[in-house]
């Protein structure tokens, strides 16, 4: 067998088995997943990607951390 012929069922076996697998991801209703983050139109959808690759948001800035720092130290005071 020549290296070309190799080659060429090499290819066709590997694009059969991405077929393949589209195939059944459209079958069991799965979406594949947006990679870029400009893309997730909905908040909801941002916050639940987010939640899987550990990222805070919505991001805060030191200002909105330290007043919710000052809230809680001020409630924890009274009790």
């Amino acid at each position: 067998m020549s290296i070309g012929k190799k080659w060429r069922l090499r290819d066709r076996a590997r694009r059969q088995q991405a077929q393949n697998a589209e195939v059944l991801r459209m079958q069991r209703g799965d979406e594949p997943r947006e990679k870029k983050w400009r893309f997730l139109y909905l908040r909801s959808e941002k916050l639940a990607r987010a939640k899987q690759l550990g990222i805070d948001y919505p991001r805060k800035t030191e200002r909105q951390v330290l007043a919710e720092h000052v809230d809680s130290d001020a409630d924890g005071a009274t009790d």
